[in-house]
């Protein structure tokens, strides 16, 4: 028998159709969460972070979340559409999702028009911040697997810092003044597209790490210094622990540099120009890893990083300390044991 012309008709991808009223259940609370926690995520991040629900489920749910506005689809990713095929839709917050999530918490719903932003964002952007939210997923799955370990946001982190640093517009903005071959000085800074922090609560230990994204846009190195590049921050980084400023603007020892990009011969390049600037010096708080990395692994332990000296290292491996003073080896760097 033929197929019905109503089951033939798919619903327009961007376009909010007419649907019977929703009920909001803990599951769509979870995935509105999700999302205004990471900014953009896809259908296959919900479901990773979701696994007690099925991909069909999860992709029938947020059509049903979008068509009433509490999701919404950024219109950027129209072209992915346009093609063969059907990719993984890419969804953000919509107003009636962040004026929920704001009700819960007890917070005055912001007067952000989260159409607006969704509808005027631009494609490098939305993979800019996927990508950082691969990371922070990966981040925040660990405590799911090592129940000794607990995740520090960025908030909790500043709520332990100077007053000065906690009252500054721009806190995590890292300055730092570099002297250059001609023996001149000049000011750098970066900023981190992350910031999070890792407790251990068997040992009482904590550790900390700023996280930058590098999805191979930008060069390494350049001449014009106006221009940004990698090894620019890099000099923030390094200059700016040398002075310690980790300790006199955070409070914070064990701080660590992460940077995920996207080949394994990027990093051979970036460590070559780290080393560079370090001169001899240790650069063992860089650490470096690729997105397949980030992506095969179950939580962030499993990644394995290098660092600044090309040795494969643990996420709590603290440089000065050996392997043998942390629960990890260097072929098993995923589980402590508690």
């Amino acid at each position: 028998m033929p197929m019905s012309e109503n089951k033939r008709r798919r619903k327009p991808q961007f376009q909010r159709s007419k649907d019977q009223p929703i009920r909001i259940t803990k599951d769509d609370l979870s995935v509105l969460r999700l999302v205004g926690e990471s900014r953009f995520l896809r259908t296959q991040d919900i479901h990773r972070e979701l696994p007690h629900r099925s991909r069909k489920h999860l992709t029938a749910r947020t059509r049903r979340l979008y068509d009433h506005g509490y999701l919404d689809r950024p219109r950027a990713q129209v072209h992915e559409f346009t093609g063969f095929g059907r990719p993984d839709t890419i969804h953000a917050l919509g107003n009636k999702g962040a004026a929920l999530l704001a009700e819960l918490d007890g917070e005055v719903p912001a007067k952000s028009n989260w159409t607006d932003k969704n509808r005027s964002v631009k494609r490098p952007h939305i993979q800019h911040t996927l990508r950082i939210s691969d990371i922070k997923l990966a981040i925040n799955r660990l405590p799911r697997h090592v129940p000794a370990i607990k995740i520090l946001s960025a908030d909790d982190i500043l709520k332990a810092a100077p007053p000065t640093t906690a009252a500054d517009r721009n806190p995590w903005q890292w300055q730092a003044r570099v002297r250059t071959k001609d023996g001149s000085v000049k000011p750098t800074k970066a900023i981190p597209d992350d910031v999070f922090g890792i407790d251990r609560t068997d040992v009482r230990k904590r550790y900390y790490y700023f996280v930058e994204c590098d999805r191979g846009t930008m060069p390494i190195a350049r001449t014009k210094q106006q221009s940004s590049h990698i090894v620019r921050k890099f000099e923030a980084y390094f200059h700016g622990f040398q002075a310690q400023l980790h300790r006199t603007r955070y409070n914070c020892g064990n701080l660590r540099f992460l940077t995920v990009t996207t080949s394994q011969e990027r990093i051979a390049n970036m460590i070559t120009a780290l080393q560079d600037i370090a001169e001899q010096a240790d650069c063992s708080m860089f650490l470096f890893a690729d997105f397949n990395q980030i992506m095969e692994a179950q939580h962030i332990m499993e990644v394995p990083w290098l660092n600044g000296h090309r040795e494969q290292v643990s996420l709590l491996d603290c440089g000065t300390a050996g392997w043998g003073q942390l629960p990890f080896s260097r072929k098993h760097v995923a589980t402590i044991q508690v």
